[in-house]
């Protein structure tokens, strides 16, 4: 059963990323073009983009700009440089 962490991540979906990537994000904008390319819509690409770094999809479907902010601020606060 997947646990989930209260800022609304799917924590296996994180533990999934870090072990393919080695701790890194994917890059949003070529994930994104890539499975656009693939015959994806839009707003399919951004949810599964969105899933593939770990974040919940719920409700509108997310953006390549939304999901590279979440991705930013995800980082500064894994890096101690802000407080969630």
């Amino acid at each position: 059963m997947a646990t989930h962490d209260p800022r609304g991540t799917d924590r296996a979906g994180v533990e999934l990323r870090e072990r393919v990537t080695g701790g890194r994000a994917p890059s949003v904008r070529p994930t994104f073009r890539r499975l656009q390319l693939a015959g994806l819509t839009p707003d399919e690409a951004g949810n599964l983009t969105a899933h593939l770094t770990g974040l919940r999809v719920a409700g509108a479907p997310w953006t390549v700009r939304e999901i590279e902010r979440v991705v930013f601020l995800r980082t500064l606060v894994e890096r101690g440089r802000i407080t969630p």
